[in-house]
């Protein structure tokens, strides 16, 4: 997802920050936000009024590449006259120079390295699980 405030969209638990160098980098919980009771209430009592369909849930693998932390933009880069997405350009490029074969967080760390050689302004790629 390469767009503004994009650190967080999808609200998975997991996630890599592209800030320093890859010793640096480690998988990190979300901290979760307190509740309050009432919002506690409702979630259980949505939870009392589900059948017994959660079986049927596909426990799929959800992972995203965003362009930014929430708090940041995500710049563009200006090819042959049109713009496009830094962090999009960045990971086609990482991915073409390495042969299309690099781990997560190999990846992550090539996006960044590219970024800083053509953006000016400061963006953190994240990668969340």
């Amino acid at each position: 997802m390469d767009c503004c405030h994009s650190g967080t969209a999808l609200d998975l638990p997991f996630f890599y920050q592209a800030k320093g160098t890859k010793e640096d980098m480690k998988m990190e919980k979300k901290k979760k936000k307190k509740k309050d009771k009432k919002d506690k209430k409702d979630k259980k009592d949505k939870k009392d009024d589900k059948d017994d369909d959660e079986d049927n849930d596909n426990q799929g693998t959800v992972v995203m590449f965003s362009g930014c932390e929430d708090h940041q933009v995500s710049a563009d880069v200006v090819l042959d006259g049109s713009a496009t997405g830094a962090v999009s350009f960045s990971l086609m490029t990482a991915m073409i120079a390495n042969g299309m074969s690099l781990s997560y967080a190999d990846l992550l760390m090539e996006i960044k390295k590219i970024l800083e050689k053509r953006v000016r302004n400061v963006q953190y790629p994240q990668l969340t699980c």
